[in-house]
């Protein structure tokens, strides 16, 4: 059986899965009126919707898709957390055979299990239960709470026992030095934030995204500007994606990367 500690745990994780608990402002209070926080599930999709906050996936000039700056934690953790719930929602129902899983998504599921926490308790495998499914909510918590102003820096990519470790790393703007928390390296900000825009320099994208993906990376620049630079000739546009319903133009990285230090060599 699990102790009331591990069972209050991992039913307070299934539940916030559903629902982030009532969020009460001073100016609901005035109202008396409650607004809910969205649900862990809901917040990492959000995150994925979003991507572009961390790094946005661009395409290179061949056309195929290479994800240099993007953000595959959410990606990874929502996975996880599909993969986690739906295995024991389905082994919950075959163990207590009286029960009927109707539940057709993860937020159904995960509120259906926190219905049941005495079963939860008694579950054959309430310890690997417990592990599985607070280790996989501890994950989208750590990908949803990072703060929006830091810095994505890749994958730690440091080898340890002939593997890399997978590590996203990221810093604040102020930072000289990131460590990694799973390997233990520590690394160069201003070398891996170079190394970025290396790779990134032959990949196309949107004025929009690269203004966004740049001034992550300590290269300010609006998408207006951008655009300023196409319309007086000295960028290159390129045909948009197919699947583009604006139809924008793509612009070279790099090429933007040599205006924008053209101009900071003039201004000197």
């Amino acid at each position: 059986m699990l102790c009331t500690t591990c069972l209050t745990e991992v039913v307070t994780d299934l539940r916030q899965i559903v629902h982030g608990g009532i969020l009460r402002t001073r100016e609901h209070a005035r109202g008396n009126v409650d607004d809910y926080r969205p649900g862990l599930y809901e917040e990492l999709v959000t995150t994925l919707a979003r991507q572009h906050q961390f790094g946005t996936p661009m395409k290179t000039s061949g056309g195929s898709d290479q994800p240099v700056m993007f953000h595959k934690a959410a990606s990874e953790a929502k996975w996880m957390l599909e993969n986690t719930i739906s295995t024991w929602a389905r082994d919950f129902a075959e163990t207590y055979t009286h029960l009927t899983l109707t539940a057709t998504t993860t937020v159904e599921a995960a509120g259906w299990m926190a219905d049941f926490a005495g079963l939860l308790a008694d579950h054959p495998a309430a310890g690997e239960l417990h592990d599985e499914i607070t280790s996989a909510v501890r994950t989208v918590r750590r990908v949803i709470d990072r703060p929006a102003d830091k810095v994505y820096l890749g994958q730690c990519g440091y080898e340890v026992g002939g593997e890399v470790c997978p590590e996203d790393l990221y810093c604040t703007p102020e930072q000289t030095w990131v460590h990694c928390p799973t390997c233990g390296s520590d690394w160069d900000t201003q070398a891996r934030r170079k190394r970025l825009l290396e790779v990134a320099e032959d990949q196309l994208d949107t004025a929009t995204n690269i203004s966004r993906a740049l001034s992550r990376l300590a290269r300010p620049v609006s998408a207006a500007a951008i655009r300023g630079y196409a319309h007086r000739g000295k960028l290159t546009p390129h045909p948009p994606r197919h699947d583009d319903p604006r139809k924008d133009p793509l612009y070279r990285i790099g090429d933007v990367l040599d205006l924008l230090h053209d101009t900071q060599k003039e201004a000197s």
